[in-house]
């Protein structure tokens, strides 16, 4: 779990001291005044994404080509990130050349979730066993992939993200670029572990945030009651005057009037609960005997966990479990008992103090990117016809085919280790709003 001697994140210290240490100076970037000073790097990305998805569209009120939506949201969390996190965005969104990132980064991940479960592989000299099974299931894959062009490309990112922040603050992130190059004043992080949480948490980042994204749309996208409810919601609080509900000009920040839009917040904790940022088992050390899971009592030094995706999915805590329905997260709509039990059991990014650092900051950044595309674009799933033109496989093209028919149905999440790792989907199409197209867009979904 550590990829260089001494090289320790907030995520993967076991010294409680040092823990407390990269912590604290992790949060240093999460204060209020700090997130709404970098905002703006959020906002310039998604004008880009936004631009992307009408594709020569724009302003004519028609919709625009089938969007593989995946790839786009991953591309935007990652541009995002590096440039809200050091002020050193990746630019994948406008340089194609560059998106082989991801696929050595979900390698990477691969990697990391395999270890994460039998950490004992890496003491017998297969630490990247997962690098091993994948090139045998797809052998051109996993060696067409330029690793050596990565690690170049790495090396390039860290160089300008140290330069960006050596002398002043360029990002969320940039406290932990000051304590590593021992201009903090405060003990934190050395070099090496500067390394270790910035790559970690950059990239382990833009892939929950894009995850969170795509099923987000997705599920919108194909339970047009809980869209319309939502559109309803923000295009009503988010217009330029109450008559005619046209879209603001302007773009829509992080604030009071924003965090106010609890079906919006609804929406989210629900893609949350079906597909959680991090869906695996995290492993706790018992540094007491006694400790008691249910009815099992636990010896001293035994290590124990739960898979979130498991117990969000669970119809011992959840009514529907399966089912995408924002209102259990409303007051109101289920007996009390039953909701105070139903949020009592939901913690997405953990608790205490290995909970994540960033859950606020993911909470804001979902938020202003989902109000700024709804109030500003209608979405809804691709024709089949468009779909096939992304050259998808004839058994997604039937998949399509099925959802086209279907308000609702499980998603079909490809991820088997520690964070999400989604290949494809949702296929969405996209058009601008506007008042002379506003009049028929429920019939047009």
């Amino acid at each position: 779990m550590v990829p260089w001697a001494d090289g320790w994140s907030s995520a993967t210290c076991i010294d409680k001291e040092l823990h407390r240490s990269l912590r604290s100076t992790l949060l240093l970037g999460f204060n209020a005044t700090s997130l709404k000073k970098f905002e703006p790097a959020i906002l310039k990305h998604l004008d880009i994404l936004m631009d992307k998805m009408l594709q020569g569209s724009k302003n004519q009120g028609k919709w625009g080509p089938a969007m593989d939506m995946n790839g786009w949201n991953q591309w935007f969390a990652l541009d995002m990130i590096t440039d809200f996190g050091f002020g050193a965005p990746s630019s994948l969104l406008t340089n194609s050349a560059d998106r082989y990132v991801l696929d050595v980064l979900h390698l990477a991940v691969k990697n990391l979730g395999v270890i994460e479960q039998w950490p004992g592989l890496s003491y017998i000299g297969l630490g990247h066993i997962a690098y091993y099974v994948e090139a045998l299931c797809s052998f051109s894959k996993v060696f067409s992939l330029p690793i050596g062009k990565f690690v170049q490309w790495h090396q390039d990112f860290t160089h300008r993200a140290i330069m960006n922040n050596a002398d002043t603050v360029s990002g969320v992130l940039g406290y932990v670029i000051q304590s590593g190059e021992g201009k903090l004043g405060k003990k934190g992080h050395n070099k090496s572990q500067m390394l270790a949480e910035g790559s970690f948490v950059t990239f382990t980042a833009a892939d929950g945030i894009g995850t969170t994204l795509s099923a987000v749309m997705y599920y919108l996208a194909h339970n047009p009651r809980v869209y319309e409810k939502l559109a309803k919601e923000l295009r009503t609080k988010f217009s330029r005057d109450s008559e005619n509900k046209q879209p603001r000009p302007e773009s829509i920040t992080w604030g009071p009037e924003l965090s106010s839009c609890k079906y919006l917040q609804a929406c989210l904790n629900e893609a949350w609960r079906l597909v959680p940022p991090a869906c695996g088992v995290h492993w706790r050390e018992c540094e007491r005997s006694g400790v008691a899971i249910g009815s099992d009592e636990m010896p001293f030094g035994s290590d124990v966990g739960m898979s979130l995706f498991t117990i969000f999915r669970s119809t011992d805590y959840f009514r529907d479990a399966h089912d995408f329905w924002p209102e259990r997260w409303i007051k109101g709509f289920l007996p009390d008992a039953e909701y105070q039990l139903t949020r009592q059991v939901f913690h997405p990014f953990s608790l205490g103090s290995r909970s994540c650092a960033g859950s606020h900051v993911a909470v804001m950044i979902a938020t202003v990117v989902l109000a700024n595309v709804i109030v500003k674009y209608d979405f809804r799933p691709s024709m089949l016809s468009e779909a096939s033109l992304l050259g998808l496989p004839d058994q997604k093209l039937d998949q399509e085919r099925h959802l086209q028919s279907c308000d609702s149905l499980p998603l079909e999440f490809e991820s088997h280790f520690t964070l999400p790792i989604w290949k494809e989907g949702p296929i969405l199409q996209f058009r601008e709003r506007s008042t002379m197209f506003d009049a028929d867009t429920a019939n047009s979904r």
